[in-house]
């Protein structure tokens, strides 16, 4: 029992003078959003995934603007490791599918799945035929090697020429997962530094509860501030629930789907 305490003391700690490098030259975020002890409510989430990651300043509160014309490059990277099952997982990728209709700019998405190992499931292409594409993800199974996903990520997609990616456009990418790697787990974080140095901007969608050092590794794949960058749901139906109090965009570039 005393060595269980040392260790949720220490967890504690480290955790305690990560939040005091992050509040540094910045304001405190709500106790609310406290990505670190609590999973917010739906509608903080869905508001804080409206105005960070679809980049609609309003967040869920009024319609999002008409006028953004500018392309950016989304990549999906998602677990598809066996501690989630089949229908989780398509809750998930139903929730991904939904987040397109959601975001309504001229945005580009490829996507990439992880268990033992990665692949691309497809290159850019437009949010429409990447919602079809979607629809055809099978459900794997097998651990959790994240680092490979975000390696894929990079030297496959952000840093391929031949991967559809608009030259200019802007660069994120979102990591649906519900726990920490356990392949080559040494090398998730480097990876994700690899990945924001060629100036993608990383979004962490976090599935579940977290140990304290899971919750360390997702605030090290995210960009900073995690506070804008980390969601928590409590499982997969939650994330669907979650996209749903987003309202839907008018503004998503039509096209025949394939």
């Amino acid at each position: 029992m005393d060595r269980m305490i040392l260790i949720a003391a220490l967890c504690g700690l480290l955790v305690h003078v990560s939040i005091a490098k992050d509040l540094v030259g910045g304001p405190i975020k709500p106790p609310s959003y406290d990505v670190i002890k609590t999973i917010p409510p739906k509608n903080e989430t869905a508001n804080n995934i409206a105005k960070h990651f679809l980049g609609r300043t309003s967040g869920i509160r009024g319609p999002p603007s008409s006028q953004d014309t500018y392309v950016y490059n989304v990549v999906y990277i998602i677990d598809d490791s066996g501690s989630i099952g089949n229908k989780s997982f398509q809750q998930g990728i139903t929730a991904l599918r939904m987040m397109i209709d959601r975001k309504g700019d001229r945005s580009d998405y490829a996507a990439i799945k992880f268990s033992t190992t990665a692949s691309v499931l497809f290159p850019f292409v437009l949010g429409c035929q990447a919602r079809q594409k979607l629809l055809n993800v099978p459900y794997t199974g097998g651990a959790s090697n994240t680092q490979a996903a975000l390696r894929l990520a990079r030297t496959e997609l952000f840093e391929n020429p031949n991967s559809g990616l608009t030259p200019g456009g802007g660069r994120s990418a979102l990591v649906m997962t519900d726990g920490q790697s356990n392949i080559n787990k040494t090398q998730t974080i480097p990876q994700a530094d690899l990945l924001k140095a060629a100036g993608v901007e990383v979004f962490v969608l976090a599935v579940g509860k977290y140990t304290c050092a899971a919750i360390q590794e997702m605030r090290g794949i995210c960009s900073s501030p995690y506070q804008d960058h980390l969601f928590r749901v409590d499982d997969f139906k939650s994330f669907m629930d979650v996209v749903k109090l987003i309202p839907k965009s008018n503004n998503l570039l039509p096209c025949k789907e394939t």
